[in-house]
Parts: structure tokens; C-alpha cells; sequence
């Protein structure tokens, strides 16, 4: 089984250390490497994106931020007593 056979049972770590590994050989590999790496890389990528879109739809949606509820009407509110309190005199 070669490589890009196994791609899409790589963990993403694993697919991502070979992805690394892939981009130092283009930079750094022999003639030979960098031509098995040019016909790898476009696969690496197309792995890369479809996992990634995967992720992506198996998030649920946000919500929608909370919506405030409205104040309470006049009559809703309760009325502020203002008795004095023990020991102290009503003053008008």
C-alpha cells in the first residue's frame, strides 16, 4: 500500500508530521525527493481541506445571541415602601 493510499487513515497528527516532513524535502530533498513530494503535496492538501470541511459541518451552528426580554410594564413593578423604620419618625 503506498502513501497516499494510507492518507485518509493517518491521524491528523500523523498527517500533519508528514506534511511538515513533505515541505522540509521540497526546500531541502534531492531532485528525486522533491519530485515524489511535488506529486505527494497536492494530496497532503486535498486531505488537509477535506478534514477540515468535515470538522466544520459536524459543528452545530452558533445561536443567535440571546434575546433581552423587554422591561416590565408600569404595573409589573413593585411599589418602593417607604415606612419608617423602627425607632425613626415619618418626616414629610
Amino acid at each position: 500500500m503506498g502513501i497516499l493510499e494510507k492518507l485518509p487513515s493517518l491521524s491528523d497528527a500523523e498527517l500533519g508530521v508528514l506534511r511538515l516532513n513533505a515541505a522540509a524535502l521540497e526546500r531541502t530533498g534531492t531532485p528525486k525527493q522533491k519530485t515524489a513530494v511535488a506529486d505527494l503535496m497536492p494530496s497532503l492538501d486535498a486531505e488537509f481541506l477535506l478534514r477540515r470541511e468535515r470538522k466544520a459541518a459536524a459543528r452545530p451552528a452558533p445561536k443567535g445571541r440571546a434575546k433581552k426580554s423587554p422591561p416590565p410594564a408600569e404595573s409589573e413593578i413593585p411599589a418602593i415602601v417607604t415606612e419608617p423604620m423602627p425607632g425613626e419618625t415619618k418626616s414629610d
